[in-house]
């Protein structure tokens, strides 16, 4: 690195030097000092599209979203075909909810680079988070092309394509996370309309739930190392990753059901738990979650860290009960149960907010960033009874908690 200072001090206008020591200094985490070298690399050499990209990608790690999406598109101007300034472009605009123009973007990206595989992923989550189910749904499949998502499950059987259901066995296994899992059991029923044998293979801590609620399919728990034998047999006639099935049940948003909860929970436990909440006395009970199990990489940005949670805590008339799960290694069962009981749910984007939905309770879900499940809503079509609240990157949580807070103290009122 003193080479590369030494070179950019003693020739201002040696572009590359500015560059390639801009690229040290973000490599050392000093993301300020190689802003810096970026931009007189640029004014060294206007043109320089890498080093305009190079500058967008800090940007836009330090959530300056509108100057990174500007640095992009004057790399653009000097690389017309730069993919990965069009890939980063397309993430800048998802994140300031202009859906089209992330759309418009990665599909640009597409025409450099056809297999361009997180484009691809990502360009379905712009379609779909801007209501465009029919171009969207077709796609969906793609999201196997993240190594965020896991792989798909080793199953015999063909996959299916929305043939006819009628006396025939499909077998259905959960994706993702425990939320995921939970709101694409949502369409379970639908498949015996169809006249099928439902089997599904879900996470093991799901299985008295999902086995209570759906009773006419057959449920199983599922094993990373050794899958059960019952999977791989031959009176099954397909296989679908719960959420593909959205393709085929659920084309449009007038498709999902208006009537809020298909989860049953224990009633004995249930009873138990608004025992426990009445003896609270007055007032409305209100579950607070306010972190998810996983927090790694970006989604700890998607919460409201404890202390600002501070304007709901003040709300009067409220009996604010724990539902971070994870913590007290609760039974889900009985957290489902729990959250039946209670009058309100108010949470960030993690599990307990698709309990809340799934079992009918009413929610308030404050999130950063609104994700695909919109599908062009202001409410997940998959939860009627949950209302977002919702906020810029470079808007305070403070300013979001407080509207939260005044919503929560109209519901005191309503009650």
């Amino acid at each position: 690195m003193p080479k590369l200072r030494r070179a950019a001090k003693l020739n201002p206008s040696y572009a590359e030097a500015h560059f390639n020591l801009g690229n040290a200094l973000r490599e050392c985490q000093r993301a300020k000092e190689a802003m810096e070298s970026f931009r007189r690399a640029i004014v060294a050499k206007p043109d320089y599209a890498e080093a305009h990209y190079n500058l967008g990608l800090l940007l836009q790690d330090d959530r300056k979203l509108d100057e990174a999406a500007a640095a992009y598109e004057r790399a653009l101007v000097s690389r017309p075909d730069y993919a990965d300034a069009l890939a980063n472009l397309g993430k800048v605009r998802m994140d300031q909810r202009r859906f089209a123009d992330a759309v418009a973007a990665y599909d640009r990206a597409l025409t450099v680079k056809p297999d361009f595989d997180e484009v691809l992923s990502g360009r379905v989550w712009g379609m779909l988070a801007m209501g465009d189910l029919a171009r969207g749904w077709p796609e969906f499949d793609s999201r196997w092309r993240r190594t965020d998502v896991g792989r798909p499950r080793p199953f015999p059987q063909p996959w299916w394509e929305g043939q006819d259901l009628s006396g025939k066995t499909i077998l259905v296994w959960g994706e993702q996370g425990i939320g995921d899992e939970i709101t694409f059991a949502s369409m379970i029923p639908d498949l015996a309309t169809h006249g099928a044998h439902c089997v599904v293979e879900c996470e093991a801590r799901l299985l008295p739930l999902f086995a209570r609620s759906f009773r006419n399919a057959e449920f199983l728990a599922r094993s990373p190392d050794r899958p059960e034998a019952r999977l791989y047999a031959a009176d099954i006639d397909w296989q679908i990753p719960a959420g593909s099935l959205m393709r085929w049940l659920r084309p449009n948003v007038d498709a999902f059901p208006k009537k809020p909860g298909f989860l049953t929970v224990d009633p004995l436990c249930r009873e138990y738990w608004r025992g426990r909440l009445d003896a609270l006395g007055a007032g409305l009970t209100v579950g607070l979650s306010w972190k998810s199990g996983v927090m790694e990489g970006g989604r700890k940005a998607q919460f409201v860290p404890l202390p600002d949670w501070a304007p709901i805590l003040k709300v009067p008339g409220v009996h604010f009960v724990n539902l971070q799960y994870g913590d007290c290694r609760a039974d889900l069962d009985d957290v489902a149960a729990l959250t039946s009981a209670l009058d309100l749910v108010v949470t960030g984007p993690c599990a307990v907010v698709n309990i809340a939905g799934a079992v009918g309770t009413p929610s308030f879900h404050v999130w950063r960033h609104p994700e695909w499940e919109l599908l062009g809503c202001d409410h997940r079509p998959f939860y009627p009874g949950e209302r977002i609240f919702t906020t810029s990157w470079d808007r305070p949580w403070a300013d979001l908690l407080g509207e939260v807070a005044v919503a929560l103290a109209e519901e005191v009122k309503s009650r």
